[in-house]
């Protein structure tokens, strides 16, 4: 299975894309950069529907402060369904506890992808008193971005993709 993993930014970001590792992950392709100041959110939800295509994605989650719009059109439009995803510990908890699972099993699959390990490193765990686990990033230009991602993909494996696998059982 060849895995493909899309970080997008634009040139006027406020990350300084022309600085390491930045201009690493644009000259290797794990980097796309958007014209502008802003990403472009059609070249997005392009790529998700063109994914869809390739491996019968059934649902996808998404942070419903930047993408209730596209959530719409990739329900009407595209017939994928598109669940708001909270950005609070009490979401988060379950995807992280199995992505070090999936870690530790070695069933992760990251195509070597530079940027994704990069954020991955900068990625740390904070719990709170009812041990609920929220990623957040150790500073201000690190990214971590396509590690939310990652682990809102796996709870919408751990919530739906269970639900389609006794369905088709």
């Amino acid at each position: 299975l060849d895995v493909e993993i899309q970080c997008w930014s634009c040139e006027r970001s406020p990350m300084q894309l022309g600085r390491a590792p930045f201009t690493d992950f644009v000259e290797d392709g794990s980097l796309i950069v958007c014209p502008g100041d802003e990403v472009d959110f059609q070249l997005i939800e392009d790529d998700i529907v063109e994914l869809s295509n390739l491996c019968a994605v059934q649902t996808v989650a998404y942070d419903k402060t930047f993408m209730p719009q596209m959530a719409q059109r990739l329900e009407y439009l595209h017939g994928i369904k598109a669940f708001a995803f909270s950005q609070s510990a009490r979401f988060y908890t379950a995807p992280i506890r199995n992505l070090q699972k999936m870690l530790v099993e070695g069933r992760l699959i990251h195509g070597n992808d530079r940027c994704l390990t990069w954020q991955a490193m900068n990625l740390s765990i904070k719990r709170n008193s009812r041990d609920e686990w929220m990623p957040e990033k150790g500073g201000s230009e690190l990214k971590v971005d396509a590690m939310v991602a990652l682990l809102m993909a796996i709870s919408e494996y751990l919530y739906h993709g269970a639900e389609q696998d006794s369905a088709s059982s």
